[in-house]
């Protein structure tokens, strides 16, 4: 479950664009854990001052967690994604989304390979203007209804003969038609398409 202001929980939709709340309240940031999909990797997210620290663990053939990495991290994230290879996405930051930290990846080290702003990510979209973003006091909510996902890399035969497997892809679809993809090894943005 995905913690959101206080103030969207009062939130009366009116046609596509919910009316903005005067004022918004963040509750205080807690220590939470994140999982991947497949369960065999998962991210302690523990607050500390407005950032965060990262302990990233996998599971042992008993089950009992083992450390990968231990590191601060860029921001206290609002959303996290975990690969089943064990790259890691985080999306906005505690107590702002859409502003500083819209999208930071990690790599399998722990060491942040993109930090990413809204304007980057979207360079063309009004964030104001557009029916399907919700702009409060604190925050530009562009993940309303987005898709967020780590797709497995592609198995592939190389001219050699040889099985090759691309790197795994996030890739973030949006309401208003935008669709991000972003190579997980590299952190670089890979095609981006406007509906």
């Amino acid at each position: 479950m995905v913690a959101l202001p206080l103030a969207l929980l009062a939130i009366s939709a009116q046609g596509a664009r919910p009316q903005a709340p005067k004022a918004d309240i963040w509750p205080a940031p807690v220590p939470r854990v994140f999982a991947s999909k497949g369960g065999m990797f998962g991210l302690r997210v523990i607050p500390q001052g407005d950032a965060a620290r990262g302990v990233f663990f996998r599971l042992d053939a008993q089950g009992e967690p083992v450390t990968v990495w231990d590191r601060p991290m860029a921001s206290n994230p609002v959303e996290v994604y975990i690969s089943d290879y064990g790259h890691v996405a985080t999306l906005d930051r505690w107590g702002s989304k859409g502003t500083k930290h819209a999208l930071v990846m990690y790599g399998r080290d722990g060491k942040a390979l993109a930090d990413l702003t809204l304007p980057e990510l979207f360079p063309d979209v009004n964030f104001a203007k557009n029916p399907y973003i919700l702009v409060t006091p604190s925050s530009i909510h562009w993940t309303l209804n987005a898709t967020v996902s780590f797709e497995s890399g592609a198995v592939m035969r190389d001219e050699t003969g040889f099985d090759r497997t691309e790197s795994p892809v996030l890739r973030i679809d949006t309401l208003w038609g935008s669709k991000l993809r972003f190579d997980a090894e590299s952190g670089k943005s890979l095609a981006q398409k406007k509906r």
